[in-house]
Order: C-alpha cells, then structure tokens, then sequence
C-alpha cells in the first residue's frame, strides 16, 4: 500500500471526524470563534448589557447586536426603507415577569424613534447564527474529510493496478 494513499485515508478519516464532532463546540469551545464570529461577538454584547445595563457603539458586539436588531426591524416591517437608520444604543430597562422573566431593552435610534426589545430576542437570534455556522462547517469539514479519502482510494488504486501491470508483463 503506497504511504501517501494511507495518509489521505488517514487524514481523511480524522477531518471527517473532526467535521461529525463540530457541534461539539461545548466541548471544543476554541472552535466556536473561529466558526461563529458573530456568535463569539454579540454574546460578549449580552454580557456588556447584563454587567453594565448599556451597549454602545465602541462597546464589544454592539455592531452584531445592531446588525440582528435591524434584521428583526426588517422582518417586522417588511417594505420599508430602513437602511439609513443607524442604532445608536441599547440600554436594559428593566424586567417583564409573566410565565417567564424577560429581560427588556430600549433601543435607540439615528431617526429618533426608540424601540422596546428584549435580550432573550437577541439570544435567540444568537443561538441561530451560531447553530447555522456550526451547521455549515460541519458539513464542509466532513466534505472535504470525504474527499481526502476518495483521493486517498484513488491513489492506492492506481498504485495496485500499476503493480498488478507491471508484473503481468
């Protein structure tokens, strides 16, 4: 068996795995910034608004935050233009207590208007963006762990038959 044949196997087989286990970022948690940056980003958000109750535009993940707040905005008014309105800051005001505890946020905007929103959206929209990328490199890595090992058959193949040929000869 030719030696470059069993590494792209071998390879094959590890980046496969490494692309099944990605989901695992619980486990691997280095992984989940270089996959999910927004992800990463808007959670330091969540945890500026949670420690000091604002997220302004210099703050870490204001501009993840912003970007998901307009997204909504968008979704909820569906044919508007709202492009040129900027966010200018979140600030916590307080808590709703019903089957649940939500967290609710003011938002402010370039046009002047404010909006009332709450972090548990902003998580989820997170969490989406976050199972989304995770979902994306998984398959990628697995992929490309398939090729390899395609490659990899492809190679020892043509090696047996080379030495199948040359002895018959």
């Amino acid at each position: 068996m030719k030696t470059s044949a069993v590494v792209l196997l071998i390879v094959g087989l590890l980046i496969e795995t490494a692309g099944f286990m990605a989901d695992r970022t619980n486990v691997f948690s280095f992984v989940l910034p270089l996959i999910a940056t927004e992800y990463t980003s808007g959670m330091r958000g969540v945890a500026t608004l949670e420690s000091t109750k604002s997220l302004e535009p210099q703050s870490p993940g204001f501009r993840t935050a912003a970007e998901i707040f307009k997204g909504a905005l968008k979704k909820q008014n569906p044919g508007k233009r709202i492009d040129h309105i900027r966010v200018l800051r979140f600030r916590r005001t307080g808590m709703k207590f019903g089957e649940s505890i939500t967290k609710t946020l003011k938002v402010f905007l370039s046009d002047e208007h404010e909006f009332d929103w709450t972090v548990e959206a902003l998580v989820t929209e997170l969490e989406e963006i976050r199972q989304s990328r995770l979902t994306i490199a998984a398959m990628c890595i697995f992929s490309l762990g398939i090729f390899l090992q395609i490659v990899g058959f492809l190679v020892e193949n043509r090696a047996g038959r080379r030495l199948h040929d040359s002895g018959a000869t």
